[in-house]
């Protein structure tokens, strides 16, 4: 087709001599140039432009697709509704009677979520509770699956796991059992913490039993995550003084039978220790020490190396002692708490005697015997290496105000007062040490420290032991703000 035969050109002043512009819808386009061969007027002569613009062949209805047309660049392609597949001339879609089932995976949640689902219809997979969606190292939330023409669903190729909530995490002095099958740690699978006993005792039973949730966490249900903890089960020696209510001289305790008992080297003195980081002794042990030098876990001085070296951190003299030497001083409120660098690792040679609970089970009346243990002076006047130990009734403390008249040292309520007179007494030595008694049956074989070794007219005769529970109070507030 011919568009047009031209003529001549722009004028020099710019005036149109009669040319216009030309326009072809083909694509391409043939221009003959005819020249005289003047060069009057150099760089004449003639300009085309062209431009690509795609065809909608879809507008033109010339595509021949069954059912829907989709224009690309450079042509077109026919695509089927749902429930319908391409045939193989690209053009016509059939009917297809297969359908993919309401689950892509086990355990897995479609949305949306319908009793059947047609070729190429697209869901969001996810897991049910408990399960989850593992990429190499990572979860995911969910994927896309799409119905093939099979009937089969299309995946990335991950599947629904169960929650793994890891190893459950230790405890101090104590560990883990499964009660479910061992090892798996998986959702829904329960465990159940414990301690070392008999050293050791949870601090709460609620704290003991725990399950993988779906949120990969160990819980219990009445603790949520907080672990339990295990603490020092208290009075109970691995090997008891067969306890009876009568007085003998003093006798060579046992290994395990007095496992409290703290021998200070620097100064000379005793304490016993009330958990696994803190000792319990009399405030004229330590009150003037630059140093203490203490072991724990022995019944023989000799044998220094079978036992455990305590080293202290700080030391606690309660404000109201006032040492007997000053003027106007006493042995009123002697005691003194120190506290270890570290906590001790409790065993059947070193576990804590137990604090009295100030109720009436722990009333301590005329004529209750206790045990006090030391290497203290003994009736011969020498230092024995063996500990030893004595039973002491408690006695009237008016009675013993009676026998120290003269001695300008004051009695008062805050002592005990425990001896017979026969010789058997707690000496110099023994200071500092616990002056211990059994529980009411049926607890017998489970002790509690009713007095602290603190002074005495004479050895042998009767001795003045600081009341512990007049002091719990004090205890507490040292022990739980330090």
């Amino acid at each position: 087709e011919q568009l047009a035969k031209l003529c001549g050109g722009w004028e020099d002043d710019g005036s149109d001599s009669g040319l216009h512009e030309y326009y072809s819808t083909s694509n391409t386009l043939r221009v003959l140039f005819t020249s005289q061969g003047s060069k009057a007027k150099p760089f004449t002569g003639f300009l085309a432009l062209y431009s690509r613009v795609d065809v909608n062949e879809c507008d033109l209805g010339a595509h021949g697709c069954s059912h829907y047309c989709g224009n690309k660049i450079g042509g077109y392609h026919c695509y089927c509704p749902p429930g319908y597949a391409i045939r193989s001339d690209r053009r016509n879609c059939k009917k297809v009677e297969t359908s993919c089932p309401n689950r892509v995976l086990s355990n897995s949640l479609l949305e949306p979520s319908w009793l059947t689902f047609n070729f190429r219809d697209t869901v969001m997979v996810t897991c049910e509770r408990g399960y989850e969606i593992v990429e190499g190292f990572k979860t995911i939330p969910n994927f896309l699956a799409e119905c093939q023409l099979d009937g089969t669903w299309k995946t990335p190729g991950y599947s629904c796991q169960l929650v793994d909530c890891s190893m459950p995490p230790s405890i101090d002095n104590g560990g883990v059992g499964f009660i479910t099958k061992a090892n798996v740690t998986t959702y829904r699978s329960e465990i159940q913490y414990q301690c070392n006993e008999p050293y050791y005792q949870l601090d709460s039973d609620k704290y003991r039993k725990r399950s993988c949730t779906a949120d990969a966490v160990w819980e219990s249900s009445g603790s949520g995550q907080i672990l339990p903890k295990c603490i020092p089960v208290c009075g109970k020696p691995s090997n008891p003084v067969m306890f009876k209510e009568r007085i003998l001289k003093g006798s060579v305790a046992t290994r395990g039978s007095f496992p409290w008992q703290v021998l200070f080297q620097q100064p000379n003195g005793a304490g016993a220790l009330i958990s696994d980081q803190w000792v319990l002794t009399a405030a004229h042990v330590v009150h003037e020490a630059s140093s203490l030098s203490m072991v724990a876990g022995i019944t023989n001085t000799r044998r220094l190396d079978h036992g455990t070296q305590l080293l202290h951190s700080q030391v606690f003299i309660h404000p109201g002692y006032n040492q007997p030497k000053a003027a106007g001083g006493s042995y009123d409120n002697d005691i003194a708490l120190v506290r270890l660098r570290s906590k001790v690792q409790l065993g059947p040679d070193l576990s804590p005697i137990c604090l009295p609970a100030g109720g009436p089970q722990h009333a301590l009346p005329v004529n209750k015997v206790g045990l006090v243990s030391g290497w203290g002076i003994t009736e011969n006047d020498t230092l024995p290496s063996d500990l030893m130990f004595v039973r002491l009734p408690v006695r009237e403390l008016d009675e013993c105000r009676k026998q120290s008249v003269g001695r300008q040292m004051p009695i008062t309520d805050n002592m005990i007062c425990a001896g017979d007179g026969s010789g058997s007494d707690s000496c110099q030595g023994d200071s500092g040490g616990a002056f211990v008694f059994a529980h009411p049956r049926p607890r017998q074989n489970e002790f509690f420290v009713g007095g602290i070794v603190s002074w005495g007219i004479r050895c042998g005769t009767v001795g003045f032991y600081t009341k512990v529970s007049n002091y719990l109070d004090w205890i507490g507030d040292i022990m739980t703000n330090n």
